[in-house]
């Protein structure tokens, strides 16, 4: 839900309620946006920041806005230009930073500017960046936190020489990451589902690529993630979630009860 859209302690007076109610209103006109950009309430001058149909030069004065909860909302706005992105990604505020590397306006030069930013949750987001370059995911895959080379193991788009070699990662997160993979082979899954991790099992568990032999050697995993994420894999054998029925753990036998009724009648929305 858009944080706008929320009852918030922000706004109170009936003033702040209709300036923001203007300053949200895609049909009004440049010159009220540009006078509501320099109202006194952050939420008010934040909604005109995010309106596409604030003036140009409004953006430019609001980039340079003291709140950083506004200038990250500029980086969600249609017009936002790149001038304006890479002056935010040199903002002290890590969240401004970490806004601009989500925003879908963001440019492969600001990519690979961010892809070296002291803070690891901007580099961690930047994996999940439609626009990610492969070549950035690769030199992401050698990143010193663990995180980030999970989610680089995790990502559909890493080729499949890293997701391998991440694989024997010493780090569980990128072995868990690579088990996650959709696009990690087979044998490499066999090998990681019998991982001493049991973030590792989990994830060749959870796996739409892990074929049924290696799910079903998995049933009696003695860790419960382990067989909750395999009574929710759809590719697990009606055998496989029948044993799982007598599990222990009440949570994962109601889940592979439900999995075979789904299996057995399609047709009924459970």
């Amino acid at each position: 839900m858009d944080i706008f859209d929320q009852e918030n302690p922000y706004i109170q007076s009936e003033t702040a309620k209709v300036s923001l109610s203007q300053a949200k209103n895609d049909h009004a006109s440049p010159d009220n946006l540009t006078r509501l950009a320099k109202d006194n309430n952050w939420f008010v001058r934040a909604a005109v920041a995010k309106n596409p149909s604030t003036p140009s030069e409004a953006l430019v004065k609001l980039a340079s806005d003291f709140d950083f909860r506004v200038l990250c909302a500029i980086t969600e706005n249609v017009k936002v230009t790149e001038s304006i992105l890479t002056s935010l990604s040199k903002h002290q505020e890590e969240k401004v930073r970490w806004a601009v590397a989500k925003s879908k306006y963001i440019t492969d030069t600001l990519i690979r500017s961010l892809s070296y930013d002291k803070d690891w949750s901007i580099r961690r987001c930047l994996v999940d960046q439609a626009k990610v370059p492969v070549e950035i995911l690769i030199y992401l895959s050698k990143d010193r936190h663990r995180y980030v080379r999970g989610a680089v193991a995790a990502n559909f788009m890493t080729p499949v020489e890293i997701i391998e070699e991440m694989s024997s990662d010493l780090n569980g997160y990128s072995r868990g990451g690579a088990a996650r993979n959709i696009n990690c082979p087979q044998e490499i899954l066999a090998r990681l589902s019998t991982d001493s991790d049991f973030r590792v099992r989990a994830g060749v568990a959870e796996n739409l690529n892990s074929p049924p032999k290696i799910l079903e050697a998995l049933v009696g995993d003695k860790n419960e993630e382990v067989r909750i994420a395999l009574a929710k894999n759809p590719k697990i054998t009606i055998a496989g979630l029948d044993i799982l029925t007598k599990d222990s753990n009440a949570f994962v036998a109601r889940l592979a009860t439900l999995a075979i009724d789904v299996k057995k009648h399609p047709e009924i929305n459970f």
